[in-house]
């Protein structure tokens, strides 16, 4: 029985960008610069009625579809998984400005159900959600994109994962 240790090669030829980012689309229990305040549970409905996905548009502008997104209820608000049609030159155009840094904040287009008013603050219980925008200046600082996958991205994450393939395969012996 000999123990030999063969090496495991890992290159990576191309990654297509797939358009696709994370972000708060809407955050719970802070004051935004409208003076809103939305509280938990006020995306249930929407949720439900719409899947759990909710369109993508550009600076709330219906003419500019960019892409669908996954919508989740979470403790801090609404996250939001969204992915952009790149065949779409406005998609593409967002898509750029979002790896670039230029554009990171989300707003969200919505009608109100429920409300309280207290203090000069509305506080939103429940509303209809039409869609998410990807915005230069969103109107709750908090709402922003908080990651998007590139192709710079996932090859260092491949790379990190083809290296720790290549440190394993040093340690096991293969017959």
């Amino acid at each position: 029985m000999t123990n030999e240790k063969k090496d495991l090669r890992f290159e990576i030829k191309s990654i297509a960008e797939d358009g696709t980012f994370t972000g708060m689309a809407a955050v719970y229990g802070n004051t935004d610069l409208q003076g809103d305040v939305i509280e938990p549970g006020a995306f249930t409905r929407t949720l439900k009625d719409h899947n759990g996905e909710i369109k993508l548009l550009w600076q709330h502008d219906p003419s500019k579809p960019l892409g669908k997104g996954k919508i989740t209820d979470t403790s801090a608000g609404l996250q939001i998984e969204g992915r952009l049609a790149l065949g779409i030159t406005a998609a593409r155009d967002a898509y750029e400005s979002l790896k670039a840094g230029i554009v990171d904040g989300l707003s969200i287009g919505y009608d109100v159900i429920r409300q309280n008013a207290k203090d000069g603050k509305r506080f939103l219980k429940e509303l209809r959600l039409f869609e998410v925008s990807l915005v230069t200046f969103p109107a709750n600082p908090l709402a922003t994109v908080t990651a998007v996958k590139s192709e710079d991205a996932e090859i260092a994450e491949l790379s990190a994962i083809g290296g720790a393939l290549y440190r394993l395969s040093r340690k096991v012996s293969w017959r």
